[in-house]
């Protein structure tokens, strides 16, 4: 466990007497969780670059389970693997890390399951305007869906 792990577990912690320390603590908290939940979501897409590497390898180079081995390692179903791949698969490195850097004013940002869903457009600049609007709106994943499915009728 690090330092910053141990302190916020430890019986001594500071007490927040101060509304200006209570604030402050607050806006750090948030910070940290930003932080915690970009470094999440660039895993998922190194893993999925990863499984793009084993899906189309030459023939013979992966046993046909691979993918279920895998999932059973990580402790997820295959469908959630292959949905790791196709966020990689849609989204070049350079368009993932601009859309992941983006944040809302308070550390909101784009979360694994709208990349999911971004995966789903074909057209880049739609999906760098659909990215604004999820930091902008504090758009659901459920709003997402629906605004990508009205998109696909018109």
């Amino acid at each position: 466990m690090d330092s910053g792990e141990s302190r916020v577990l430890r019986q001594d912690a500071p007490a927040y007497d101060r509304m200006d320390d209570a604030e402050t603590f607050a806006s750090h908290f948030v910070e940290r969780l930003s932080d915690i939940a970009g470094r999440e979501i660039r895993l998922r897409y190194e893993l999925g670059r990863f499984l793009h590497a084993i899906r189309y390898r030459e023939a013979g180079a992966f046993p046909s389970d691979a993918l279920d081995r895998i999932a059973r390692i990580v402790g997820t179903h295959p469908s959630g693997l292959r949905r790791c791949a196709r966020v990689t698969e849609a989204l070049d490195a350079d368009e993932f890390e601009a859309i992941a850097r983006l944040r809302g004013p308070r550390g909101w940002r784009v979360t694994w399951s709208h990349f999911e869903l971004l995966a789903e457009v074909r057209s880049r600049p739609t999906r760098w305007r659909l990215a604004h609007v999820i930091i902008d709106q504090r758009l659901s994943v459920r709003a997402l869906a629906t605004s990508i499915r009205a998109q696909r009728a018109d």
